[in-house]
């Protein structure tokens, strides 16, 4: 797929999987190439009740309190690296990680999901979750939810 709001030419491929789906992109920055990727799993809320650690059970709780039920669909943006791993600043703010993250809503509602989790690493990504709309898990700060009714 071809998309052109980007201020950088860029395509974002995917693969499909059962319970996952994996995102290659390939931005064209400056005359170089720059490999980036993303991958999302998306899983029964029934399964982070049963699964024995601290950020399930988070996750678990926080979608309980907005009304979900087991078997609401809940992903999880497990890579989000849409200007490669060794990500340059300059790189940045060119509109390839919100492409990325439409394309991704976008793929989570078609499958019915309700609410997207995420865990962040960075400030750059902290940032980026606040700017759209991510809200902070109860318990963890470095947690970030959004809900996609």
């Amino acid at each position: 797929m071809k998309l052109s709001k980007s201020k950088v030419d860029f395509n974002i491929s995917k693969s499909d999987f059962e319970n996952a789906i994996h995102y290659k992109i390939i931005a064209h920055y400056f005359q170089k190439d720059i490999s980036g990727k993303a991958d999302i799993f998306f899983k029964n809320l029934s399964h982070y009740s049963s699964v024995k650690c601290q950020t399930s059970s988070s996750v678990y709780k926080d979608c309980i309190n907005k009304y979900l039920k087991n078997d609401d669909i809940i992903g999880h943006l497990k890579f989000f690296y849409p200007n490669g791993y060794n990500f340059k600043k300059e790189n940045m703010r060119h509109g390839v990680g919100l492409i990325t993250l439409e394309q991704i809503l976008k793929d989570l509602r078609d499958a019915n999901a309700k609410m997207l989790y995420v865990f962040s690493t960075t400030k750059f990504m902290d940032n980026f979750l606040k700017k759209h709309q991510f809200k902070h898990s109860s318990e963890f700060e470095f947690q970030y939810y959004l809900y996609l009714s």
